[in-house]
């Protein structure tokens, strides 16, 4: 193959695909498999990195679909902003380029393994909330990768899919979560791992850390059920001797008679069943607008166990008059100690509606009380 093109920026236009002054298929949907020549001359097969591809590329909204390492290589490649019409990442897309930032539109449903694997300068994520698995190695190796929000939705979390990102440091999952597959974190330095009550299976090396032995705390409900070998608490030591070793610094916090209780005994890892951060909260419903402060009575569990308020703990409430979102503190007194944080919503009072009839047309007119707005119902 020739020696390759370096380009400044691409923006590729709704007509088709444009690099350079040369073009695809009009009205083209899908952003594949390329390479350019001395020339400027695409040819179909996959980008091998021998050729520089611009520093920034646009794609225009007429793309839904970009085929398996389109991108792979580009190291180059700084900026991309992608279709608000995308549906489907291939594998190993962007595997390799020197992107800081992405913005994944929600549009995408499906996204293939390796898609951003290698991409060391990736700082920023934006995940599409569409998606239901965080692919195997999504985001291996992105080293600058410090915090990612796993959108609601997912229900699991691939292998590898965050391996070897050694500066995550926090990481928010969600509630719709429900399998951690083998080495999904492995190799991070995640210093808060808050599992999700509703996550039934945690795998081998899910949390694997690395050999610096941080403070960690690691909070697991008591919806899971299997906890494969070092899961969680445990530090990787990269140089020989190979070996992984507990971290004297990790805390697993936990419900009594649980898989988690069960796992740190077997592990010796220090624990604790009378942490509030371990413990389950319901009855925090949204709440109808009243004027003055509303103070829910939340339902709360640590296993099968209700606590008692009063007693095992005390409720603190913050912004919790005004219509929007209202926060309270639930703190662990007597033998249960921490703390856990809950929200809910206090949305507007339904207007009330004052029907007349009129005696001579029979006509209905409906009248919204405090408002000057009215409507006739025939």
């Amino acid at each position: 193959m020739a020696a390759g093109l370096a380009f400044g920026a691409a923006e590729l236009p709704k007509t088709g695909i444009r690099v350079s002054g040369h073009s695809a298929a009009p009205g083209q949907t899908e952003f594949t498999d390329y390479y350019f020549d001395d020339y400027g001359i695409k040819y179909s097969n996959h980008y091998d990195g021998t050729v520089d591809v611009s520093m920034a590329v646009f794609l225009p909204d007429t793309i839904t679909s970009i085929g398996n390492k389109a991108f792979y290589g580009c190291s180059s490649l700084k900026k991309i902003k992608l279709s608000k019409n995308l549906e489907t990442i291939g594998a190993n897309v962007f595997n390799g380029t020197a992107i800081e930032s992405i913005s994944i539109p929600d549009s995408v449903t499906k996204i293939g393994e390796d898609a951003f694997a290698g991409c060391a300068k990736l700082k920023k994520v934006r995940l599409s909330s569409k998606i239901k698995t965080i692919p195997k190695g999504m985001f291996g190796d992105c080293f600058a990768l410090c915090e990612i929000t796993i959108p609601k939705g997912v229900t699991k979390i691939d292998q590898f899919a965050f391996y070897y990102c050694t500066n995550l440091k926090k990481v928010k999952l969600p509630k719709t979560l429900k399998v951690i597959e083998d080495n999904a974190f492995i190799i991070t330095n995640i210093k808060t791992i808050r599992i999700p009550d509703g996550v039934t299976t945690i795998g081998k090396s899910a949390f694997l850390g690395t050999a610096s032995k941080i403070k960690q705390k690691i909070i697991i409900p008591a919806s899971v059920e299997s906890i494969d070998e070092y899961a969680v608490g445990y530090a990787h030591f990269a140089s020989a001797p190979y070996r992984n070793e507990v971290n004297p610094n990790a805390v697993i916090y936990c419900t009594k008679g649980s898989a988690a209780e069960k796992y740190a005994k077997e592990n010796g890892i220090k624990y604790s069943t009378k942490n509030l951060a371990a413990a389950s909260v319901t009855g925090l419903g949204a709440k109808v607008y009243t004027g003055k402060a509303i103070k829910p009575s939340p339902v709360v569990k640590m296993g099968s166990t209700v606590l008692k308020r009063k007693v095992d703990y005390k409720v603190t409430y913050k912004a919790n008059k005004n219509i929007g979102t209202a926060k309270l503190t639930i703190k662990g007194i007597g033998k249960y100690k921490g703390s856990i944080s809950k929200t809910f919503k206090i949305i507007p009072k339904k207007p009330a509606v004052k029907v007349l009839t009129s005696p001579k047309s029979g006509q209905v007119k409906a009248k919204l009380k405090k408002s000057k707005a009215s409507a006739a119902i025939r």
